[in-house]
């Protein structure tokens, strides 16, 4: 718009205010026939030099015609605010007065040219504009191009006598809403109306939005303030809708993008299965964290207006607070060993490693100083090793591969002081310092000027950093305090990524104890079951005149029996970390007997050879070094994706004192040997010192815990030995443990005799809560002349034995709903001291390390499942 004061345009003071209120009444005429617009060509308005002869506005007849026809159709009146783009002023004040007859009240505003139109556009803001076709300088496609540069939803009819058919295809094109031909006002009042109503229904529907808007900005605002996540997803578990809090903003959760896509890998399953049960109109709660916050959240199912189900609708409250306060009081609990065992895995991060090139380029370009080297502190907090990071990586190559392969221990040459002390260090020409150990290689690399500055976490050293320059640049402490700030930053991300190992171990050692409650409920019920087939399977066998072929069955099913409960104690030794229950063992003995398994879990593009030598025995868990084995092997074969060979040797092998296999923590002296060697990929160089790092691992996730070589690192010291590892790359891997012979006898054997027990009249007041036990119990140790006393729980028990019935032993469960068979002794211990009892447990015994399961002194402990002749001898252990 021009910045010169608006002036009224042409015409205006004439036709500015052209108001109708409708004719007096005249007789009706019959309107005439609707021009087509393919019937309006070459119409053209006389004497106006430019449309030529013929215009019908120029013959008297039919504008009588047309005043007629306008005065013949009738509507409600109305008051619009109409633009008319038009330069004769003849046809504008017909046209008022068409409309104002026809019921239409009008402020109608006239403009003949472009420039007097966008003025009235912003002056009179019209509801409508109706313009000419041709006009001076300029037609209604101008007119259009200027109405929508102003308002792209104002409607638009042109009207004129002499447009065509293709011109008004053209003209709707462009942006007219309508066009009309002159005279045919019949036609242009409804065309109006409708316009008008479309334009003031788009303006509702965008009220309706802005209202709609609003609404949904004053819900975010509220949910913004609450710490809580509010979600939709519809059938497919696609996000609808997703608010939440400043600390809680569920960030990603763009409309239709996947639940699953918004999960942590490990919470994937537990929160699309909550969603999947709401689906089938379940209120599912769970737990899950998002954004370094933890949230508990409910789920339900969202119906649409007509009660059908349309997704699932989920809140989610922010209880990381009382998260975190849990954690808290539980780390205060936690005994400061817990502490330190975890500190190990915590000290050096693989993300560290790939931040310390960024820390070294900082500190190089912001220094000036032309190379820099990274040393870290090992596992054991005494030695500093080359963290792998040298910069420029391309710079001195030979000097590069010198830093690579150094390793100081603490106080040791100038690198190694720096770690002692915490202090850094400057050398002008350390080539000419006695307590650098690299002396020469610095010398013909050129470095005249070198500087070290531990990274601290606290007052603990993580690692060094070294800096060199080929300039003689004497001390600076202007610099030594930059390469501080360099320290710091990088001492925090050591300590963050502490922070979050730390976290996700404690993460995984929830699972691995979830997966052990598991494996272990389930392996108790299966000792039950399997008992019920013990006691069956030895009664039948106990019958006489049986087949031949029976028996041969029946021994068939009891060895099926026994390898099932081989197989539940293997499982609860693998899912617990438990006291071992150490015990004489020969380790060829047990090689011998998991050599089928490892041919099954090895496969067959694996060869398997099996050295065992004579060997002496060690004080060792069965269960444990089997663990070791298994571990071993199913490492080795990820090691051989292609195939391969596994060596498993057993040999005698004295330890001498100042070697390898003493600074791992054996002792010198007699030791029994386990190796275990493939021809795998092996393990790199960077990543050897870490392997036996609690959830370290090189695996790709979902294929390894990172717990399998910890825990044979972990049994192999609980049992006083030592693991070495030797490796190369592409050549394979062999793992060397050492555990100390024992002169122990042997007792593995010794067994007291058995007698079968005979029919003596003794009350045994039996106490399970498995019907199927219970059942199982009372047949065998009635045909073995016993009174049974059969109760379903340790209450009803109790209730036995104050009703003064007696009873000369009992045989309980340990597991069982209201009170235990533990508790059920300590009881009894009370009011019947006298009175012997016998526990069953389908657990293994040092599963029962709770107060609440741990049986009083003197208790018979008998395992499920077991035989006849097992039962009658704790029954004679405790009549004894």
């Amino acid at each position: 718009m021009d910045a010169e004061p608006r002036r009224a345009p042409a015409g205006a003071g004439r036709d500015a205010h052209l108001l109708g209120r409708g004719a007096r009444h005249r007789p009706r005429l019959r309107p005439p026939r609707e021009l087509l617009p393919g019937q309006a060509r070459g119409l053209r308005r006389p004497g106006r030099g430019r449309e030529g002869p013929g215009d019908v506005l120029a013959d008297p007849q039919h504008t009588a015609r047309r005043e007629a026809a306008v005065r013949d159709v009738s509507a409600p009146t109305e008051h619009v605010r109409v633009l008319l783009v038009e330069d004769d002023a003849d046809d504008a004040k017909l046209l008022a007065r068409a409309l104002a007859r026809n019921g239409m009240e009008l402020s109608l505003q006239r403009v003949e040219t472009l420039r007097d139109l966008e003025a009235q556009l912003e002056a009179s803001r019209p509801e409508i504009v109706l313009s000419d076709f041709r006009l001076a300088g300029f037609d209604a496609g101008d007119v259009i191009r200027v109405v929508r540069g102003v308002d792209e939803r104002l409607p638009i009819i042109v009207v004129s006598g002499t447009i065509g058919e293709e011109k008004a295809v053209d003209l709707l094109r462009d942006g007219a809403d309508d066009f009309v031909i002159k005279g045919s006002w019949a036609r242009l009042v409804p065309a109006m109306r409708r316009e008008l109503r479309k334009a003031r229904e788009r303006r509702e529907g965008e009220r309706l939005k802005e209202e709609l808007r609003a609404r949904e900005l004053r819900l975010e605002t509220f949910v913004s303030q609450v710490p809580a996540i509010l979600w939709t997803v519809d059938e497919e578990l696609r996000f609808q809708f997703a608010v939440g809090g400043a600390q809680s903003n569920p960030g990603g959760a763009a409309r239709g993008s996947s639940l699953d896509q918004l999960v942590t890998p490990e919470e994937v399953e537990t929160v699309m299965a909550a969603h999947r049960r709401a689906l089938h109109g379940e209120r599912v709660s769970y737990r899950f964290s998002h954004n370094d916050r933890v949230f508990d959240a409910h789920v339900q199912p969202l119906t649409d207006g007509r009660g059908r189900r349309a997704g699932v609708i989920g809140v989610a409250l922010d209880v990381t607070a009382r998260v975190h306060a849990e954690r808290a009081l539980e780390r205060e609990q936690r005994a400061s060993a817990l502490l330190q065992e975890t500190a190990s895995a915590a000290n050096a991060a693989s993300t560290v490693r790939e931040v310390l090139p960024i820390a070294l380029e900082i500190a190089c370009r912001h220094t000036g100083w032309e190379f820099g080297h990274v040393l870290v502190v090992t596992e054991d907090e005494q030695t500093l090793v080359s963290s792998g990071v040298v910069h420029p990586p391309d710079a001195s190559p030979e000097f590069a591969e010198v830093c690579l392969r150094i390793r100081f221990g603490f106080g040791q040459g100038l690198i190694g002081a720096v770690a002692a002390t915490r202090e850094p260090l400057w050398w002008v020409r350390p080539d000419a310092e006695k307590g650098y150990l690299r002396g020469r290689e610095v010398d013909d690399a050129g470095f005249r000027a070198t500087v070290a500055t531990p990274i601290l976490v606290g007052d603990r050293v993580v690692a060094v950093m070294e800096l060199f320059h080929r300039a003689e640049i004497e001390r600076d402490e202007d610099m030594l305090s930059r390469l501080a700030s360099v320290g710091e930053a990088l001492g925090r991300v050591f300590e963050r990524d502490r922070a979050g190992r730390l976290q996700r171990q404690l993460l995984q050692t929830q699972k691995m104890e979830a997966l052990g409650r598991l494996t272990g409920g389930i392996a108790h019920d299966f000792n039950n079951l399997l008992t019920v087939i013990r006691l069956q399977l030895e009664m039948m066998r106990e019958s006489e005149a049986l087949p031949p072929e029976l028996i041969e069955d029946l021994e068939l099913a009891r060895g099926a029996a026994d390898r099932s409960a081989d197989l539940t104690r293997r499982l609860l030794t693998f899912s617990r970390q438990s006291v071992s229950e150490p015990r004489v063992v020969s380790l060829a003995e047990v090689l011998k007997d998991l050599s089928a398994i490892i041919r099954r879990i090895i496969g067959d593009r694996i060869e398997i050879d099996l050295a065992l030598g004579d060997v002496q025995p060690v004080l060792a868990d069965v269960g444990q070094l089997e663990q070791v084995v298994m571990n071993l092997a199913v490492n080795a074969r990820d090691a051989m994706p292609r195939g391969g060979r596994l060596t498993i040797a057993s040999m005698s092998l004295e330890v001498v004192a100042g070697t390898r296999l003493t600074r791992a923590g054996a002792r010198a002296g007699r030791h029994t040997a386990l190796v275990v060697s493939d021809t795998g990929t092996g393990i790199p160089r960077s990543v050897r010192d870490r392997i036996f790092e609690p959830f370290f691992t090189t695996k790709e996730e979902g294929r390894g815990t990172g717990l399998g070589l910890s825990t044979v690192h972990g049994i192999v010291r609980q049992h006083g030995g030592a693991i070495v590892v030797d490796s190369e790359e592409g050549r394979g891997t062999t793992f060397t443990i050492v555990l100390p012979v024992t002169t122990a006898p042997n007792h593995q054997n010794d067994r007291p005799a058995v007698l079968r027990s005979q029919p003596g009249g003794e009350t045994i007041l039996l106490v399970d809560d498995d019907p199927l036990v219970r059942r199982a119990l009372v047949r065998t140790l009635s045909q073995r002349g016993y009174e049974v006393i059969a109760r379903g729980s340790a209450s009803e028990a109790l209730e036995t034995l104050d009703s003064d019935v007696p009873v000369d032993v009992i045989l309980s469960d340990v597991v069982m709903p209201d009170v235990t068979g533990t508790e059920l002794a300590t009881r009894v211990g009370v009011t019947h001291p006298e009175l012997p009892v016998i526990l069953m447990t389908g657990f293994s015994p040092t599963d029962l390390g709770s107060d609440s399961l741990r049986p009083p002194p003197g208790t018979v402990m008998l395992s499920k499942p077991f035989a006849p002749e097992d039962l009658a001898a704790a029954i004679q252990q405790a009549l004894s």
